[in-house]
């Protein structure tokens, strides 16, 4: 019986350990919720059901929860279980029964139990309070994680309409940056600004990520992908010394920041990357311009895209109709 103590106080800790490097140390999932989160995307990218994807994001903190919430269960009665005495009937004292012991469980996590049962000897009732505040503790805290992954999911719809509304397809955003011949990037701190914080708001919560649009126009990912290309192309026309190229740079530099953050997922994707040249003859043949850009780069982008369900034709929409 001593194993079901050892195993559920290791079960109660290594559970609290995912939980707060997962929602307090900003540096993202914990290594049980990024096993939990990469089958979860797995299991909702691959049937490429429309509910499923529209609602990825919310089943992803749901999932989450809900399994914290079962290992903190699992790990406390296991505890419970390992005495005769850990648990008794408040009037009796006879030795509550396994079920008991479960009802007891819940009622210590979620509350501080109503008084039918309580704890039978003094290591019980040090460990009842442990679970009963570690309860409190975790839908304190995870309430905290919640508000602040929404935040994020916020912000990140804000870029994506900030980039959409400036041109909703590759072309458009092109024939915006260059209105009237002169390159239209007055708003670039701004611009930087909301990339650079979506940068560190996914560092901290990959889990903002798994919040997918089927619109195009709402999917950060599509618009930063856009943006990237575009600015790519219109660089190549102006001289390397001017202010404008720095500017371009600054940007590019914030979203090269952003595809580092997906580098452990790049691949290597040839069908995908011959595709995407020949999407890129519309610059030659309509703007009798060239787009340079690194095969690195191109396969952090690709593997971004994929990341998210999406492909380079969510990029070119509407360029080759």
């Amino acid at each position: 019986m001593e194993m079901y103590l050892i195993v559920g106080i290791g079960l109660v800790v290594l559970t609290f350990i995912d939980f707060f490097h997962t929602t307090l140390s900003s540096e993202g999932y914990g290594f049980l919720s990024r096993s939990i989160n990469n089958g979860l995307t797995y299991l909702i990218l691959g049937p490429k059901s429309r509910f499923l994807y529209k609602y990825s994001g919310l089943l992803h903190l749901l999932v989450n929860s809900f399994i914290w919430l079962v290992l903190l269960l699992a790990g406390s009665y296991l505890i419970f279980l390992s005495e005769p005495d850990m648990v008794v009937n408040s009037v009796t004292k006879v030795p509550a029964s396994a079920i008991e012991r479960f009802y007891y469980t819940c009622y210590v996590i979620s509350t501080a139990g109503i008084g039918d049962y309580i704890p039978g000897n003094n290591l019980s009732r040090m460990l009842s309070g442990v679970v009963s505040f570690s309860g409190f503790i975790m839908l304190t805290m995870n309430i905290t994680y919640l508000i602040a992954v929404l935040n994020a999911v916020n912000h990140k719809k804000n870029l994506a309409t900030y980039i959409s509304t400036m041109g909703e397809d590759v072309e458009s955003l092109y024939t915006y940056l260059l209105q009237d011949g002169k390159l239209a990037l007055e708003s670039t701190s701004d611009l930087r600004t909301l990339i650079l914080k979506h940068n560190v708001n996914h560092f901290s919560y990959p889990v903002i990520q798994r919040f997918l649009s089927n619109s195009n126009k709402l999917s950060a990912v599509v618009q930063l992908a856009s943006l990237y290309e575009v600015l790519r192309v219109v660089k190549n026309r102006l001289d390397i010394s001017s202010q404008q190229v720095k500017k371009i740079d600054a940007l590019l530099a914030a979203i090269d920041d952003y595809l580092e953050i997906h580098k452990n997922e790049k691949f290597k994707d040839e069908k995908r990357l011959a595709e995407l040249g020949q999407m890129r003859m519309i610059w030659l043949e309509r703007y009798k311009e060239k787009i340079i850009q690194p095969q690195k780069m191109d396969s952090l982008v690709t593997s971004t895209l994929k990341s998210i369900g999406k492909e380079w034709t969510d990029v070119y929409t509407n360029s080759h109709s």
